[in-house]
């Protein structure tokens, strides 16, 4: 089993107003012209102030009480676009309440409250004011590909397509819709649509790096590492600051077992971004694949700080401690683990092996979290055969791929050890270390063990 994380990467477009051939940049609307500096700093053309210079100059405007009504709308929608490039939501969607209470049926006002609604994580909101501003007007793309986005994140992936297709059939010339329609495929497992949809995005924006990234992660999940490395290595060339392409593409050097240069992107995620827990933990990853564990810890440690819920450092660090021999600090990170993690079939196991390893009776808990797992889903087997209620034989033979095969036989040794066999259990763990994939914990696991009974 593999606890990595690959970030995705999309953008939301704006309403511009009249500047329609505009997107994915906070775009101001533009009030009466005028060579007042407050007028210049609150239309903001072209994108030449600040966040800062543009509140004010969009608030020395509203003070004054010398706008038309509909300037005066402007106005406040363009601070509440300041406002939002701060990642101050509240107080941009407090401005777009006004702008709407001014002019109901100013549809761009409800698209961008809807960004605000969004980027807090309110996404029925955001579909709320998305789906009034088609309502108001059926022709703006972005409305419908900013409702596609609110979809997604939903986990809605049929509906985030229906709103692709329309913002797409509305500007066939857009090339973040096809990128986002493609990642959506990609969350349904229609790999060749995402990547029919990537290309057009790279053939209607070839310096769209974002897009590079993302055919990178879907050529990766078909085991295309080589095109997903080289697509990685165009998206850091157009955008060398991104953090988070270091991380995807060191994750697929990982596991190419390419440990050095995948430690290397991970250097430099880190450098871009110091607070990247997603880096941290997958340089852990990487450390405890070469063997390194003090680094692998250190790494957990410092994802940890940053956020103690992280769970999947949590699991990781619990791992290293495990096969480091350290059952009881395994068994308190586990512990951890199984609360946030209830219904993980891996972590209740991992749970109970190190409690039981530690000298402790971990039954009870294997008992209480059984209720809580998918009984129908591998590794369930396992459990069942840690609690006495289904033989080593049947367990086997419940493990229908290759990699359930592999882990099983990592399990089996554990079986046996609890036992006190380990005659019985060298062959079991000598199968996993030579039939699991590098990456698999059970393959770290099982060299560990093999390591501590003398038969490395």
């Amino acid at each position: 089993m593999e606890l990595r994380r690959v970030a995705l990467r999309s953008i939301r477009t704006l309403g511009c107003g009249m500047l329609l051939g505009i997107l994915a940049l906070p775009c101001p609307h533009p009030a009466v012209a005028q060579s007042d500096q407050s007028f210049a700093a609150c239309n903001n053309n072209d994108d030449t102030f600040s966040d800062d210079v543009v509140i004010k100059g969009c608030t020395a405007l509203i003070q004054s009480g010398a706008l038309t009504q509909h300037n005066l709308v402007l106005a406040f929608v363009n601070r509440g676009l300041a406002y939002y490039g701060k990642g101050d939501d509240d107080r941009a969607i407090a401005d777009y309440n006004e702008a709407i209470r001014l002019e109901p049926t100013y549809a761009i006002a409800f698209n961008d409250r809807g960004l605000a609604y969004a980027d807090k994580g309110d996404d029925d909101h955001a579909i709320a004011d998305y789906s009034e501003a088609i309502r108001l007007n059926s022709s703006d793309a972005r409305a419908f590909h900013n409702r596609g986005l609110a979809y997604a994140d939903k986990g809605d992936d049929d509906h985030a397509i229906t709103d692709f297709n329309e913002a797409i059939r509305l500007n066939p010339s857009n090339a973040l819709a096809f990128s986002d329609r493609g990642l959506a495929y990609h969350h349904k497992g229609d790999d060749d649509r995402a990547i029919a949809d990537l290309n057009e995005a790279i053939r209607l924006k070839p310096t769209y790096a974002i897009a590079f990234n993302n055919r990178g992660l879907v050529y990766y999940h078909k085991g295309d590492y080589d095109r997903a490395i080289a697509d990685y290595g165009e998206a850091i060339r157009l955008n060398p600051r991104d953090a988070l392409v270091f991380n995807n593409r060191g994750n697929v050097y990982s596991h190419k077992g390419d440990y050095d240069r995948a430690i290397a992107d991970y250097n430099q995620a880190i450098r871009l971004n110091p607070t990247y827990t997603f880096a941290l933990n997958n340089r852990g990853l990487a450390y405890h694949d070469k063997g390194d564990d003090d680094r692998a810890i250190a790494d957990y440690n410092e994802a940890l700080r940053l956020r103690p819920t992280f769970a999947g450092a949590l699991n990781n660090r619990g791992w290293v401690y495990f096969d480091k021999g350290n059952y009881a600090n395994a068994s308190r990170d586990f512990a951890r683990s199984v609360e946030s993690a209830p219904t993980n079939s891996y972590v209740a196991i991992y749970a109970y092996l190190a409690r039981a390893r530690s000298g402790g009776e971990g039954t009870a808990d294997l008992e209480s979290s059984a209720g809580r797992l998918n009984h129908s889903d591998w590794p369930y087997p396992v459990v069942e055969l840690f609690l006495g209620r289904r033989t080593s034989e049947a367990m086997l033979a419940s493990a229908e791929t290759a990699n359930n095969r592999c882990e099983a036989e990592f399990y089996l040794g554990e079986w046996y050890l609890l036992r006190k066999d380990n005659a019985a259990a060298l062959p079991a763990l000598r199968e996993a270390a030579s039939t699991c994939p590098k990456s698999f914990d059970e393959y770290i696991g099982a060299k560990a063990e093999l390591k501590r009974l003398g038969a490395s």
